[in-house]
């Protein structure tokens, strides 16, 4: 039996080896495509992506994302939280207890006690118009369930008082007083599962909340935020949760959302209207009555990214879609450049698209169970 390669290198093809193939599935080979052709095809790949964001639900542009409400307020602009949204797939209101009962610290290194951290309860007092501010960098601030008293965190959110692009460490420990005995956990963000927050900004403003999950909740007397990348904390509000919940919420049309007469109407959401602008808004019903009700999980797709302006790129999208990509191209510089052929080769993408997003699914079972009471009600 002949040896396999071993390699995977067609999982992430450049941009230009996928515009060459297509050049010569139309005919056209080597020194026939000049940077006029290559450019042109650059710009066909990002229409065609664009095309796709609405043909289907492409399941790697899938992520979800937290965005925080404030009492009273029904309408929120998701390019202050989001800004690459195409279409809003699901939305939660999330519940959950943050866990006070215990005495928080702040210090301005590694020590357990320094007078450099700020005010720690400022940072745990519900009150944005104050914050835990220290004077000096890669700080930290935790908070203590006490001896003997464990709390399983799942769920934390982080406001800045400035904004700030902080590179964040969430740690536990069951000896808190001892430096040596904090450990980190792992901690999923929009963009991924990390140990530490990757660095990003904190945007100030009241209610911008960054909110994470914690992979793998562990049972600890203590909990804290390091700053790892040489800034100084100035944190209004450190939200360590747990006991959460998720209440999935109703979507509307635009037209069963102005037909509320009460638009402000408190309560707890469950209703929830997606305003397709360039910059979008979610109008929630009713609004919040008070804090108990401030976060939303949102489940949404993603616009794919474009191809950039450099031809060693890869595209952002999985190999089962390289085929179906290299001939819709091939049809796009068909109709520029070979326009007898282009009806033959949107025939063949079609049917590669169709076997990509046919593979593009879940494949999860669907259980039809029948009504037998039907006819005696």
């Amino acid at each position: 039996m002949l040896p396999t390669s071993n390699t995977y290198d067609y999982q992430s093809i450049e941009v230009e080896l996928l515009i060459r193939e297509a050049f010569e599935n139309i005919g056209v080979f080597g020194e026939f495509v000049e940077s006029q052709k290559l450019e042109s095809a650059r710009r066909s790949i990002q229409f065609l992506l664009q095309e796709w964001e609405s043909k289907s639900t492409n399941l790697w542009t899938l992520q979800t994302r937290y965005i925080s409400l404030n009492p009273n307020q029904g309408k929120y602009n998701l390019a202050d939280q989001v800004n690459n949204i195409s279409d809003l797939i699901q939305v939660n209101l999330r519940n959950y207890t943050r866990q006070l009962d215990g005495v928080p610290q702040s210090n301005s290194g590694q020590s357990y006690d320094d007078s450099g951290g700020g005010t720690a309860a400022s940072a745990f007092d519900s009150n944005e118009a104050t914050a835990c501010i220290q004077t000096l960098p890669d700080g930290n601030i935790s908070f203590d369930y006490g001896e003997n008293v464990t709390q399983k965190i799942n769920f934390i959110g982080i406001q800045s008082n400035t904004t700030q692009n902080y590179s964040l460490v969430v740690e536990y420990s069951q000896t808190p007083e001892n430096p040596d005995t904090w450990f980190p956990l792992r901690i999923t963000a929009p963009m991924g599962t990390f140990i530490g927050i990757p660095k990003q900004e904190y945007p100030e403003g009241i209610g911008l909340i960054k909110w994470f999950d914690i992979q793998i909740p562990v049972d600890a007397r203590a909990y804290r935020i390091r700053e790892t990348g040489g800034l100084t904390l100035n944190i209004r509000e450190i939200y360590f949760n747990n006991r959460t919940s998720d209440l999935p919420m109703s979507k509307i049309s635009r037209d069963e959302y102005y037909s509320f007469p009460n638009k402000l109407l408190q309560g707890r959401p469950n209703l929830y209207y997606l305003e397709r602008l360039i910059s979008p808004n979610l109008f929630i019903w009713p609004v919040p009555s008070s804090l108990a009700f401030n976060c939303l999980q949102c489940s949404y797709k993603r616009a794919i990214m474009d191809v950039g302006a450099f031809m060693n790129n890869t595209v952002d999208v999985p190999a089962r879609f390289y085929p179906a990509l290299t001939l819709g191209l091939s049809w796009k510089l068909a109709i520029k450049f070979k326009p007898e052929a282009a009806e033959s080769f949107r025939t063949l993408y079609e049917e590669a698209f169709t076997i990509a997003t046919i593979e593009d699914s879940e494949n999860t079972p669907i259980t039809i169970m029948p009504d037998y009471n039907a006819g005696y009600r």
